[in-house]
């Protein structure tokens, strides 16, 4: 996966002007609420990921009915590849949105 579009360098040169102004005006202590830039972000909700991490339930539930232990590990093994997979290439760079704390699109 590479950020052809230069997202991630852009979005920590923001940051750290963000940061650089605040230490400037001596507050340090503020430092920690600096909000990502808008652009970071995608339209999916970790909710949504989630979703995606257990579409691929059914490799943990056969692992449960396997008896060999080598065949059941592969199975979970499985299960943690897709999930881990699935949700990077959907999303590339960008994090994704918590509507909990109130982030929308």
């Amino acid at each position: 996966m590479q950020d052809t579009d230069g997202i991630t360098k852009q979005g920590m040169k923001d940051i750290a002007k963000a940061a650089v102004k605040k230490l400037v005006k001596g507050q340090v202590f503020s430092l920690l609420n600096i909000p990502s830039p808008a652009y970071l972000h995608t339209y999916v909700s970790q909710i949504s990921l989630l979703k995606n991490d257990f579409s691929y339930v059914q490799h943990l539930y056969k692992a449960s009915q396997m008896t060999d232990m080598k065949e059941r590990m592969k199975m979970v093994l499985r299960f943690a590849l897709t999930t881990n997979w699935v949700n990077p290439t959907l999303i590339g760079f960008k994090a994704p949105l918590t509507p909990i704390m109130g982030e929308t699109y």
